[in-house]
């Protein structure tokens, strides 16, 4: 039997009894055993070879033919989940080169300026020193009548 009790039975065609993890066992019945991280598990003793089969895909779980749609499955899910991240991939890079164009832009924009700034720049400069030549000389100038009219005034 390929399948039993809504199980598909693992088959092996270098087992004896046909199923894979059932052995005939001295007393003539059937066996049933798998192994988990190494270690050898022991099912039980059944009266047939399908019976035994049929404790081994409980314990193994999906059968080859389950496991093989269950891979694809996964692959399928994969795929779809590679799709996704190369679309968000592909989403980020137009966002970094939307941003790497407006920073080009402001770049380009501030060089534009660059050469105003410097004419701003250089004329708050000479107009500081207008300014500062002023004061130096209102400072001189009122120093000088000061010292003018108390000399003056102590010759009196």
């Amino acid at each position: 039997a390929t399948e039993a009790e809504g199980l598909k039975l693992h088959l092996s065609s270098s087992n004896v009894t046909s199923y894979k993890g059932v052995y005939k066992h001295p007393s003539g019945r059937f066996q049933a055993e798998h192994y988990v991280r190494g270690r050898q598990v022991h099912l039980g003793i059944f009266d047939t070879a399908v019976e035994a089969a049929v404790a081994y895909a409980r314990a193994v779980g999906e059968a080859p033919g389950q496991a093989e749609l269950a891979a694809a499955a996964a692959a399928r899910a994969a795929e779809a989940q590679a799709v996704e991240a190369a679309k968000a991939v592909r989403v980020a890079k137009a966002e970094q080169l939307r941003q790497l164009r407006q920073l080009r832009e402001q770049k380009r924009r501030l060089q534009e300026q660059k050469p105003l700034l410097e004419e701003q720049r250089r004329r708050a400069a000479i107009e500081d020193q207008r300014r500062l030549f002023e004061e130096v000389e209102t400072h001189a100038h009122a120093h000088t009548h000061t010292h003018t009219h108390t000399h003056t005034h102590t010759h009196t």
